[in-house]
């Protein structure tokens, strides 16, 4: 990847030293200093792009002033509502969750990204936090979809058939999913 603007590389960089220089005394190096501070400059351009994807739509020379006001106007107050009674259902779920799972979905909730959420469970694997993130995840969108909340997922999203879908399988009676 690549950032055309020198300003925001030198911003990016300089926060990339900021970063290790806070986090270099508790992190045990295991593959050394350049490849740790490659690793954190990459995450730093990845957020830099992620940023800047979530701001390019918005342009106000590009939008029309209609959409532009739709964008801005107040949600009606049965959408107001929803949203509320869906946050209290999501606290709800989540402190039944098991203490370390509802440790990370707190996390998860309050904005953190999943790196900053391993870098705080240091010195547990990385692969362990991820794999609890999934798992409380994945146990959330179960009671959610008891109350008839449904998550779609990407493919679902895109209109792609899941995994394994094969159509028309005869007389098996299983037409939807192709198992034999």
């Amino acid at each position: 990847m690549r950032i055309v603007n020198p300003e925001d590389a030198e911003d990016i960089v300089q926060e990339t030293f900021l970063t290790m220089a806070e986090k270099f005394p508790c992190v045990r190096l295991q593959k050394g200093l350049l490849v740790w501070g490659m690793g954190i400059l990459r995450r730093k351009v990845g957020n830099y792009y992620r940023r800047a994807n979530r701001t390019a739509g918005l342009d106000q020379e590009i939008v029309d002033a209609s959409v532009l006001r739709v964008v801005q106007s107040q949600p009606s107050p049965e959408s107001h509502f929803r949203r509320a009674e869906l946050q209290t259902l999501v606290q709800s779920l989540i402190r039944e969750l098991p203490p370390r799972e509802r440790i990370v979905m707190d996390l998860v909730l309050a904005g953190l990204a999943t790196h900053e959420i391993v870098d705080l469970h240091y010195p547990e694997p990385y692969q362990n936090v991820t794999n609890r993130i999934h798992r409380a995840r994945g146990r959330l969108l179960k009671r959610l979809a008891k109350y008839g909340y449904r998550v779609y997922t990407r493919r679902e999203k895109s209109g792609r058939k899941p995994a394994g879908w094969v159509s028309g399988r005869g007389s098996s009676g299983n037409a939807s999913k192709g198992h034999g």
